[in-house]
């Protein structure tokens, strides 16, 4: 492991190190693959700071050595590839540059969110979004296929970021607006999108109502969460449980088990590989809260860490022994650079240090089955050819939860066909069954909808339709059935000349 800058990493990402790791280690060792060279890698950290993401912008281009911006008279990184966390500027493609995507394309994502919401008839939705641009372009992007959809919501919330001790407040105010908003509307079904600190407000919101006097009953819900989003927890919230999402639909980047990165994970220890892995001490020392005795300065009130401590204890939040579905996308995303230099290196008998620029004709037809047996190709935008998971989220007592995949949006059908879904796999919320969320009912057969003042277009009242008129809104299959059972009762009873009573079931109707 070769890194720069300040060592710092949160747990939950650790895995995505050690998956670049794996993936390279693996490939070292695979003599079909790259004989006779050696792959390794540099990772700078941004620490979403822009001072530390410009420092680590300056030694990315400055020699190996030192930091001496425009000095060149010395090695420089012999650079494959740069890759790279997910940044809405680096989304499009450009004549400079050349990006390959390793998760599934958001359209399709988003074409899913819709296709989920149809399928359970949630109607009627709250959306929950971080405060930047990437989100933002989420919510202009989504909400007119929500309203031709006949989908409509019923607020909408951006969740900030806590940089600073002054935020902390602000943070707990907008907690308080976003529970009461969320326990006190008519709506059950939520779409949150975000990302790892997303996971992080959720948990600390099932707390509000500890932390302040507010008499808003808690209700069941369902969270259908984007992909973005990962399980984790900060520092203070290892403790706290999982309650919250227990039962919730998320929308997954596909994963796979791997035996041998279980073991890879396991033989991890700050005590031997503290050489080759610079993050490990720090790490371990923020996943188990202790510290290691040669690093106390002073006081302390963690305990020793004695590095025997075991990884698979680690609450699921903090740490997980099984690859990640972001995980796998890194490590087949090493394995795509490999299989496309191998190329280029047998194609151009060695001289391959001359002509990195050709490394991209190779990538871009790169198609190969990984070690667990799945294929790995682009398409033409360079985008992997892959759909998304549907998971069922169950949350235990003891802290832990299970992904159950009860779905999936395939990549390669349709897209009002992508959707797939189990529905005796999911495990709902303890308050309720499948739940409902609709802000009113369908109208009867001879009623008319009118769109309450002030509401979303799918709140509406029911009244009944004009003498000699009948409905024409578009209602649920069973309201078609009820008029065609209406007008054959009514055709039988006009052969009989027998007349109904009631103007509800007396309708007229021209042919």
């Amino acid at each position: 492991f070769n890194y720069l800058l300040e060592i710092s990493v949160t747990e939950i990402n650790y895995q995505h190190i050690l998956a670049m790791a794996f993936a390279i280690k693996e490939i070292n060792e695979n003599p079909q693959i790259l004989p006779n060279l050696t792959l390794g890698f540099y990772i700078y950290d941004s620490y979403d700071n822009a001072q530390r993401t410009y420092q680590a912008t300056m030694l990315f281009l400055s020699s190996v050595e030192r930091l001496i911006p425009n000095y060149s008279c010395n090695i420089h990184n012999n650079l494959l590839s740069l890759i790279y966390g997910s940044a809405p500027l680096m989304n499009e493609q450009s004549a400079e540059f050349t990006f390959y995507q390793m998760v599934p394309p958001n359209p399709l994502q988003y074409t899913g969110i819709v296709s989920l919401l149809l399928y359970f008839r949630w109607t009627w939705i709250g959306i929950l979004t971080m405060d930047d641009d990437q989100s933002e372009k989420f919510v202009q992007t989504m909400i007119p296929v929500f309203s031709k959809r006949e989908i409509c919501y019923s607020f909408i919330e951006k969740i900030g970021k806590c940089n600073d001790i002054d935020g902390l407040y602000d943070m707990l105010q907008k907690g308080i607006k976003i529970y009461n908003q969320v326990m006190g509307s008519n709506t059950n079904a939520f779409v949150i999108y975000g990302e790892s600190f997303t996971m992080i407000f959720l948990r600390w919101l099932q707390y509000i109502p500890s932390i302040e006097n507010i008499r808003t009953k808690a209700k069941g819900i369902v969270w259908i969460m984007t992909a973005q989003i990962e399980l984790t927890a900060s520092a203070f919230q290892r403790s706290w449980n999982t309650e919250i999402i227990h039962g919730a639909l998320s929308f997954s980047v596909p994963s796979a088990y791997l035996l041998e990165f279980r073991s890879f994970v396991a033989k991890q220890n700050p005590i031997f590989s503290k050489k080759e892995n610079g993050f490990i001490s720090q790490f371990w020392q923020d996943a188990f809260n202790c510290v290691f005795s040669d690093e106390v300065v002073s006081d302390v009130f963690e305990d020793i860490c004695t590095g025997t401590e075991d990884l698979k204890s680690l609450p699921a939040p903090i740490f997980e022994i099984d690859m990640t579905g972001h995980s796998y996308s890194i490590y087949n995303g090493i394995y795509a650079i490999a299989h496309a230099f191998h190329l280029l290196h047998f194609y151009l008998y060695g001289l391959i240090i001359y002509l990195f620029a050709q490394l991209h004709y190779f990538l871009r037809g790169v198609s190969f089955n990984n070690s667990a047996g799945d294929q790995i190709s682009f398409d033409q935008n360079g985008i992997i050819r892959a759909g998304f998971d549907i998971i069922n989220w169950i949350a235990f007592p003891n802290k832990s939860f299970l992904r159950v995949k009860v779905g999936k949006m395939d990549h390669l059908a349709p897209p009002d066909q992508g959707l797939t879904i189990n529905d005796d796999l999911i495990t709902w919320h303890n308050l309720f069954n499948q739940p409902i969320s609709i802000c009113t009912e369908s109208c009867y057969p001879g009623f008319n909808k009118k769109v309450k003042e002030g509401k979303p277009f799918c709140c509406y009242d029911c009244i009944p339709c004009p003498d000699g008129s009948i409905s024409t809104e578009n209602g649920a299959l069973w309201q078609v059935v009820w008029c065609l059972y209406f007008l054959i009762l009514c055709l039988y009873c006009c052969s009989q000349q027998f007349l109904f009573a009631s103007k509800r079931y007396f309708l007229k109707i021209f042919l």
